[in-house]
């Protein structure tokens, strides 16, 4: 199974697809959704869970969350919740308790997982067998006998414009 989107494997997120930071905004980011592709997806495959979560915090912070169907699968750059709900993709709530996309928007700099997992179970199932949806709670879940059936994940380097104003 393959991840691909807006950046390569270990390279730099553009600013485009990061957050603001509510009274410390920065001019240019629009925190859009970058777009990412599955491709490859096992047959056997019933549901794909999305998690991004940022590895630079202590609890690998979970930025997006979303379960959706067991196949190949393009989510288009840009696309908003509604959008996304057409795909047959069920966007879930943050830890930052929001529903959607939230870009990395840390005081520096850091690293941003994109993790794509096929399981086992419908996505209803999934869904309900998470409480809360953090990295931890999703990978307790794939390590279940029989659940995990192949992962992707891409990861992407980021830097807040603000700490490089800093920095100099």
């Amino acid at each position: 199974m393959k991840v691909t989107t807006a950046w390569e494997n270990g390279g730099e997120i553009p600013q485009e697809y990061t957050a603001r930071l509510g009274s410390n905004d920065f001019d240019g980011v629009e925190n859009i959704f970058p777009g990412i592709t599955i491709t490859g997806v096992p047959e056997q495959t019933r549901a794909l869970i999305y998690l991004v979560y940022d590895s630079e915090d202590s609890d690998n912070w979970c930025h997006y969350a979303a379960v959706g169907r067991g196949e190949d699968t393009t989510i288009p750059e840009g696309a908003i919740s509604e959008r996304i709900s057409a795909l047959g993709i069920k966007e879930q709530t943050n830890q930052a308790k929001e529903v959607g996309w939230t870009g990395p928007y840390t005081a520096s700099k850091g690293e941003y997982h994109m993790l794509v997992i096929a399981v086992n179970l419908t996505p209803e199932q999934a869904i309900e067998r998470v409480a809360e949806w953090t990295k931890d709670n999703v990978l307790a879940l794939c390590e279940e006998d029989g659940v995990e059936i192949d992962r992707a994940e891409i990861v992407g380097k980021y830097t807040n414009p603000k700490s490089l104003e800093l920095e100099t």
